[in-house]
């Protein structure tokens, strides 16, 4: 779309983006891109023992057909006029949303180019009642970035090694195979997060996951 249009109903603004995921850790609802257009990721994939490796947006239902066409035009459509105020009204309107208070970046795919992180930067202003978590391994868009970041969202650059160490950022998370020294504890509780909100609390500077 090529013009700028009021956005009044879910469906039009959700027509927009490609459509949005409901995370099943969480009860609340997330943007998902395709994992094959990740930028750093798709690099990562490709070496052995990287925490993309194995990365589980790039095999199961990911790997269909049809679902692949779905996150990728959903990348395209980050371009649209319409994107930024599209996303704000799904984030200010969505029940789920609105009532967990939480909002998921990418539970698939990652930040494109320094003007998709603009826009999601915008987003998360737009929505300030909102708590945002985005997890990403594009440090160099991340870090480059010389604007102001919204209070309500945290960015968190990934560790790109199982058992490695975490990025030099002030948030970060990273990815171990021993349980004991996991600070994300939904692999106790069948992967939910049962109201945990760590992810998103800039007090935590680190989040460490057990591999899965």
């Amino acid at each position: 779309m090529n013009k700028s249009i009021e956005i009044t109903t879910l469906k039009v603004a959700e027509s927009i983006i490609g459509g949005i995921a409901k995370t099943s850790k969480l009860d609340t609802h997330s943007t998902s891109l395709s994992a094959f257009d990740c930028k750093t990721g798709s690099k990562l994939a490709l070496i052995k023992g990287s925490v993309c490796n194995k990365c589980y947006a790039r095999k199961g239902m990911y790997a269909f057909k049809n679902v692949k066409e779905a996150l990728k035009k959903r990348t395209k459509l980050i371009k649209d006029k319409n994107w930024v105020e599209a996303l704000t009204f799904i984030i200010s309107n969505k029940k789920k949303i609105v009532n967990s208070g939480l909002f998921r970046w990418h539970d698939s795919g990652d930040i494109q180019d320094a003007a998709h992180f603009k826009k999601i930067l915008k987003v998360a202003e737009n929505t300030s009642t909102i708590k945002h978590w985005i997890p990403t391994k594009e440090s160099n868009i991340v870090k480059k970035y010389k604007g102001s970041i919204p209070d309500n969202i945290v960015i968190r650059l990934s560790g790109s090694m199982v058992d490695g160490k975490a990025p030099n950022y002030r948030w970060t998370s990273t990815v171990t195979t021993d349980p004991d020294k996991a600070t994300c504890r939904a692999f106790e509780t069948g992967g939910e997060c049962n109201g945990c909100t760590k992810c998103y609390d800039r007090d935590i500077e680190n989040v460490v996951y057990l591999q899965h």
